[in-house]
């Protein structure tokens, strides 16, 4: 099974990599971390980024990618950082700088001889990129922009690596030339002193301080003022600034939102990642776990099986859905760097509205069921050195860091709403993008209902392509009822934005039920595969059916709307028997996931099942754990000193 999620010869470069991470005495720090306070958190994590450069050089692309992917899922602090530099600087200069800029740029930033970060989100408007308040103005007359921060609101946040590190900055601006607004436009500003550290002038910099997680990452804020940059410092692939301040604009402003889809499409990855080290600890512990009258393993309990099995499920169609958007994504990246711009664009607007939606609802799932693996362990997991904790505080960031999520769900909401009144109209459309499927639907919707109620009366032979069917008529429903109630708000006197707020919570519902389309059909693409052994095919068609029929489950009022002969309580039934069917292989189908327990960085997680005596050993060997209280003589040996004098001892 580790061989369908990440192919055979990615996983032997993985456990390649974990050896070499686990025997490398500066990345593999254990349990001491759990320890750590913030200011030794960075000087770790600074160690580990610039370690991770000297060992990937001179290694394949692939080697690096799994490298980074495999010390992300160890260190999310550490990961994050190196996203900043690899995926945010070195990635946004490739993709929209000049040659000459490359150059100029690029020169040894792999080797973090120049440290880069990326000033997109703004105090007062997060996602919301067309109220960016930071301006960049032409200076004819020196030939440079000059960059301010126009108010409290302009000041850019959450800007990793900004904090303490980063030398040099891609801020977001928007631009002015001869008095022309030329909108957003991304400009190296040059953010620190090398030598001192120190901030250069006009630029005011520093550190957002403790986090609910990953605090061993710089998070900062920047502020700019009357900042003067030369105008080639404008990465000009796309968009340029001349001599004399002409602007020539891109041919499609969405090309400088590019960026944005590399770390949408990472955020999915990313819940895989966690959510499968969570199954892991949670699952290995419930599998040794005892309580009861008849002294049973606790994954034996009917509540534990509904609780994690179909996460289970979800976490397979999570890693499916990821290989799908990334390969589309990859081809777009290649088309980009051989200058197919036609090919680059094409798809850019599926690939943006799903990465949209994929990262708003794979992060909500994940972060509830990061927070449900902690809930199954009891008490113990409440515990740093458990390893749920860590996923929990350090995941937390995803549902709003790279684009609030419910900002991405309304993004994907207008694609969908614009695509279908295309169909509905009998216009051309993308027929290889991810709504494709609501031609199909515009034609069969109607008759479906009775094939689906015939091949539910024995649910044991329901096919993935009925199921399928179904997802896909709700979708088409949802979309359709969205579009009839925001048509309705503005036909009542209502403006486009107030129309749009009074269905908000609709439309989101819609864009669920869209992604939920797109997830399922990965998982169902990957479980039809007839290359595939035939045991393996069975597991994943039942993982496919427990993630179908929970779903269902979860949203049981939109499939009745759309099948009003369903009952809750009969889909219930069909996840409970799923759910204590794949119970039996729970810990093969964890184990497939293939994270070492070095990486789980659990002793309540550890293969060997040992887990009380390495959980034990962790907290009796704890920092300062068996030490007086340093506070004692001050504060408590006043309060108790005179019990000698009434107690023997």
């Amino acid at each position: 099974m580790t061989d369908v999620l990440h192919g055979a010869a990615e996983k032997n470069l993985r456990r390649e990599i974990a050896e070499t991470i686990e025997k490398d005495p500066i990345l593999h720090d254990g349990l001491d971390r759990y320890d750590f306070s913030r200011p030794e958190h960075r000087i770790v994590t600074t160690k580990k980024l610039f370690r991770m450069a000297e060992v990937m050089k001179g290694k394949s692309d692939q080697w690096k990618l799994t490298f980074y992917r495999m010390m992300e899922a160890y260190d999310a602090s550490v990961g994050m950082r190196f996203f900043v530099q690899n995926a945010l600087w070195i990635g946004t200069i490739k993709n929209q700088g000049t040659p000459e800029q490359q150059e100029l740029w690029l020169d040894g930033a792999s080797e973090f001889k120049i440290i880069g970060c990326f000033g997109m989100t703004e105090l007062g408007h997060s996602s919301h990129l067309r109220g960016s308040e930071t301006i960049a103005v032409f200076d004819e007359a020196t030939d440079e922009f000059v960059i301010n921060s126009t108010a409290i609101t302009a000041t850019k946040i959450w800007i990793g690596l900004a904090g303490q590190i980063a030398t040099h900055c891609i801020v977001f601006c928007n631009l002015r030339s001869k008095g022309q607004e030329c909108g957003l436009q991304l400009i190296i500003v040059p953010l620190r002193d090398p030598e001192s550290g120190k901030p250069l002038p006009g630029v005011h910099v520093g550190d957002l301080g403790a986090k609910a997680g990953r605090n061993g990452l710089d998070n900062g804020w920047i502020q700019f003022h009357n900042v003067r940059v030369p105008r080639t410092n404008m990465l000009a692939r796309f968009a340029q600034v001349s001599r004399d301040g002409t602007f020539t604009p891109s041919m499609n402003p969405a090309i400088a939102y590019g960026s944005t889809i590399t770390e949408r499409v990472g955020a999915v990855i990313g819940a895989y990642e966690f959510v499968s080290q969570a199954l892991v600890i949670s699952c290995r512990y419930a599998a040794v776990r005892r309580q009861g009258p008849s002294n049973p393993q606790i994954l034996d309990y009917q509540s534990h099986q509904y609780a994690l099995m179909p996460i289970l499920a979800r976490c397979y169609a999570t890693m499916f859905s990821f290989q799908r958007i990334n390969k589309v994504y990859q081809q777009m990246l290649t088309c980009l760097a051989a200058d197919d711009i036609a090919g680059f664009m094409k798809p850019i607007a599926d690939v943006h509205n799903t990465s949209c939606c994929l990262k708003a609802f794979c992060g909500w799932w994940a972060a509830d069921s990061l927070e449900a693996c902690r809930r199954s362990m009891g008490g113990h997991a409440y515990s740093q050195y458990s390893g749920i904790p860590r996923l929990i505080g350090d995941f937390g960031v995803m549902t709003t860091g790279g684009g609030d999520n419910i900002v991405l769900a309304q993004q994907t909401a207008r694609y969908l709403v614009k695509t279908f009144e295309r169909i509905m109209a009998g216009k051309s459309f993308d027929q290889e993008s991810s709504v494709s499927y609501l031609l199909w639907a515009k034609n069969s919707a109607e008759k479906f209902p009775e094939k689906f109620q015939k091949s539910l009366e024995n649910v044991d032979h329901v096919t993935l392509d009925v199921l399928l069917e179904a997802f896909r008529c709700v979708a088409f429903r949802g979309i359709q009822e969205a579009c009839i109630s925001l048509r309705n708000s503005v036909s009542a006197g209502k403006k486009s934005h107030q129309a749009w707020n009074e269905n908000m919570m609709q439309l989101v519902d819609a864009v669920r039920a869209h992604s939920n389309v797109y997830i399922f059909e990965s998982f169902v693409n990957v479980a039809s595969d007839i290359a595939l052994d035939d045991g393996i095919r069975q597991m994943l068609i039942s993982l496919a059916k427990l993630f179908a029929f929970r779903e269902m489950e979860v949203n049981i009022g939109s499939f009745i709307l759309s099948f009003p002969f369903l009952k809750h309580s009969v889909i219930r039934d069909v996840v409970i028997r799923l759910s204590k069917d794949i119970r039996a292989d729970a810990i093969p189908l964890t184990d497939a996931f293939d994270i070492p327990d070095f990486v789980l960085n659990s002793p309540l997680g550890r293969r060997d099942g040992d887990i009380y005596k390495h959980y034990l050993n962790a907290v009796q060997h704890s920092r300062n754990g068996t030490d007086v209280a340093s506070y004692w003589d001050e504060l408590v040996k006043p309060r108790v000193q005179d019990l000698k004098l009434r107690h023997k001892y």
